[in-house]
């Protein structure tokens, strides 16, 4: 335990290695091309396990190696070339983990899973077969999410380290000040809680026997039919309420709960409870992007879907969390700055 507390980055992505080790020597357990059945927006479905396994295995291991490096004691200081090398390569390998190993379907399972369980007791579970989704591929998407985000943190502190920073806040900046995050933080909520009202439209448009993104008209007699029609109204009223939460962010009760919730009136909103679930849909719906434009981008636009919208509300969310969180970070533990 006390390994995974001070090089967590280290042994998770070790052990990672070691399973995609596994899946090059035994030749099962692949997640990617063959192994997935529902990789159609996936970037890796025509990934082959026999040459893609063992690549895996040598570059986890490799990155697994320099996360070590970069929490060692004393600290690795390079510079120049070599220091923007390293960086470079640690960043590409987090871009690959987070984006590159995964799909839309963590979106589609974050906002489709509330839904199925309101819906169990009206039979929606019926049409429904869980083992589609809830699989060992899906597990593997959220275990790279997880690898990405604890060597981001490994990197960043290394980064932060070697040009004599606070490895906890990272010093004073130009957009890292509470007036600088107030400002920008501002125009990312905006966007943030803008865009899925976007997709709210879209759905509610069906109310008005209205079809648009794809859907016309004519399909809304079957969407009823077969229970997708309440599932499209559920994502879109799930849609409206996560754009006021995101408002949340810049208001008042965004900070301290509001007099009506009981228990909780006037106490202090938790920081990580709103930057966490913010950050977490955020960087679902960016890296849902690649594949679906990838493999559907010409019917994408020509449907005008809403996945059109994706990327600007990903990267608007996870600014708009860093805002709210630079924005409310008291003093640093570590370098005692306000």
């Amino acid at each position: 335990m006390t390994i995974f507390k001070d090089r967590p980055a280290t042994v998770y992505l070790s052990l990672y290695a070691l399973l995609a080790l596994g899946w090059a020597v035994t030749g099962a357990g692949f997640p990617f091309g063959a192994g997935d059945g529902h990789n159609a927006t996936h970037l890796l479905r025509a990934a082959d396990p026999r040459i893609a396994a063992p690549i895996f295995a040598v570059v986890l291991l490799g990155v697994a190696v320099t996360a070590f490096a970069l929490d060692a004691q004393p600290v690795v200081r390079l510079t120049g070339v070599a220091r923007t090398a390293v960086l470079v390569g640690g960043w590409t390998a987090v871009a690959g983990l987070i984006v590159v190993m995964t799909d839309a379907r963590l979106l589609m399972v974050a906002g489709y899973a509330p839904i199925l369980i309101i819906g169990t007791p009206f039979g929606v579970w019926s049409k429904f077969d869980p083992s589609d989704v809830f699989n060992w591929a899906l597990l593997n998407e959220v275990l790279c999410v997880v690898a990405g985000l604890l060597l981001a943190r490994t990197l960043l502190r290394w980064q932060r380290l070697t040009r004599n920073a606070c490895v906890e806040c990272g010093g004073a900046g130009r957009f890292t000040s509470r007036a600088a995050a107030t400002r920008w933080g501002r125009w990312a909520v905006y966007v943030a809680a803008a865009t899925p009202m976007v997709y709210a439209l879209f759905r509610f448009a069906w109310i008005f026997n209205v079809g648009l993104g794809g859907v016309d008209s004519s399909d809304i007699p079957e969407l009823k039919s077969n229970g997708a029609y309440w599932v499209g109204l559920g994502l879109g009223a799930a849609a409206t309420i996560g754009a006021i939460l995101t408002v949340g962010l810049i208001r008042p009760w965004g900070e301290r709960f509001p007099r009506w919730m009981i228990g909780l009136a006037g106490k202090r909103v938790p920081i990580k409870l709103a930057t966490i679930p913010a950050a977490a849909v955020g960087i679902m719906a960016f890296v849902a992007t690649p594949g679906v434009f990838v493999f559907q981008g010409a019917d994408a636009v020509r449907e005008v879907s809403p996945v059109l919208f994706w990327p600007p509300w990903g990267v608007a969310l996870v600014l708009a969390a860093i805002g709210y969180h630079l924005r409310r970070r008291g003093q640093c533990p570590t370098c005692a700055r306000d």
